[in-house]
């Protein structure tokens, strides 16, 4: 089951009766040769016995609770190769822990994004392997990530579709990266989604160092339609996009009808339909938006400047913690080759989304939208997307801004909005 800590961090926890020669290990090792590492629960619990329901059936409400430090703390396995010796140490250095085993958690142990473009960039420099930071979402342990560096094929590296939440019989929902071009914002969103629904992302192509040009975002949407597809052949299909990845989710859903085969949800998560980089078309209303800004901000300072000065140096800590810019990220890591690699996807991204025109599609939209808004446009409600979408947009407001909307607090309410959507289309 997936299950969720005190910090509302879901896990794979495996219940299991003892029964002859049990052995915790082997059943592992069974597990992993017959399903994905990602399905392979990480803790263990031992019952006498599994509660049962009147009607003969796995009683889960009756499962009982456990200390997920203290499980942590039986669990430590300490590393037996050199290569796994070295992973440790750079975990420990970056995560600022003791005693990381190799089936220890990295998400559990704190883990973020800017922790994990530090964690690929330290192994970057020390065994010249180039990785995308969500390769942490498939191999969150030293034990799998290290089982994984020493395969001798990398194609994996430069796929596209990444497991989020894979567990779950409900129809999956496939979110396509913004200009961050990574998928680990969607982090929290996923621990808040119900137990039973998958997530997947869509990550840029060449996070992994083999980086491809696209010339065109049909392209770069077919190439992620056929990574969906090859995963899940038959549909249907929820797909959505943040930022940026709301017109390529637009190109997708296109394709997909273009092949017979069905969409149910479509998910624009904050993107302006009508974004433009015409510095004078801009220029108006970029003067009103920052006049109105500096002015609160200026009558803030005069009345209370103790807690104005507070809240700014807060703002800029959050900032710091919780960037998924893949560019600042680069740059903070101090590599330049890392960092000319990210600008370089990014840069071949945005001509590709620049020579893009939405044209009307006889379609619905479901536009989950930041209550504060950063976007220059004329129709705050529906970011221009009432023009395209010729069957109706419904409008979904959500908490934060265009960045704090996918991290907690406000993810669990953006995962209940998002769950009902997907189960009034189940």
């Amino acid at each position: 089951m997936a299950v969720a800590d005190k910090d509302r961090k879901k896990r794979l926890v495996g219940y299991v009766v003892r029964k002859g020669n049990y052995d915790r290990a082997n059943v592992i090792t069974f597990l992993k040769s017959k399903l994905p590492d990602y399905m392979v629960p990480t803790l263990w619990v031992e019952l006498d016995n599994i509660p049962l329901t009147s009607n003969g059936k796995i009683d889960r409400k009756a499962l009982p609770e456990f200390n997920t430090e203290e499980q942590i703390k039986e669990q430590y396995i300490a590393p037996r190769t050199d290569s796994e010796k070295l992973l440790v140490e750079i975990w420990e250095d970056v995560l600022k822990v003791n005693n990381v085993g190799i089936t220890h958690d990295f998400f559990d142990l704190g883990g973020h994004s800017l922790l994990a473009v530090q964690i690929v960039n330290q192994i970057k420099k020390k065994t010249g392997k180039v990785l995308p930071i969500s390769i942490l979402f498939k191999y969150s342990n030293i034990e799998l990530l290290d089982a994984f560096l020493n395969e001798e094929g990398t194609e994996r590296e430069d796929k596209a579709l990444i497991p989020i939440k894979p567990t779950g019989s409900k129809m999956p929902m496939y979110f396509v990266h913004g200009v961050g071009l990574n998928v680990m914002n969607f982090a929290d969103l996923a621990s808040a989604l119900d137990e039973d629904q998958p997530l997947y992302g869509l990550q840029a192509l060449g996070l992994g160092g083999k980086f491809h040009p696209m010339t065109d975002l049909s392209e770069i949407a077919k190439t992620y339609v056929s990574e969906i597809i090859e995963h899940n052949p038959t549909g249907p299909y929820a797909i959505g996009g943040y930022s940026l990845g709301g017109f390529i989710a637009l190109e997708m859903r296109r394709q997909f009808e273009l092949m017979n085969k069905e969409v149910r949800v479509l998910a624009i998560i904050d993107t302006n339909a009508d974004h433009t980089d015409d510095f004078i078309a801009l220029l108006p209303k970029k003067l009103k938006r920052h006049s109105i800004k500096w002015l609160k901000l200026l009558l803030s300072f005069a009345t209370q400047p103790g807690k104005t000065i507070q809240t700014q140096k807060s703002i800029k800590l959050e900032d710091k913690a919780y960037r998924y810019d893949a560019i600042k990220l680069a740059k903070e890591s101090g590599d330049k080759d890392y960092y000319n690699l990210m600008k370089n996807i990014r840069d071949n991204y945005y001509s590709a989304f620049k020579k893009s025109k939405i044209a009307p599609f006889d379609g619905f939209v479901y536009l989950f939208r930041a209550a504060t808004c950063i976007h220059y446009t004329n129709d705050k409600q529906y970011l221009g997307w009432s023009k395209y979408a010729l069957k109706g947009v419904k409008e979904i407001e959500l908490p934060g801004d265009h960045r704090t909307m996918l991290l907690k607090p406000n993810a669990d309410q953006f995962a209940r909005a998002l769950q009902k959507v997907l189960d009034d289309h189940k």
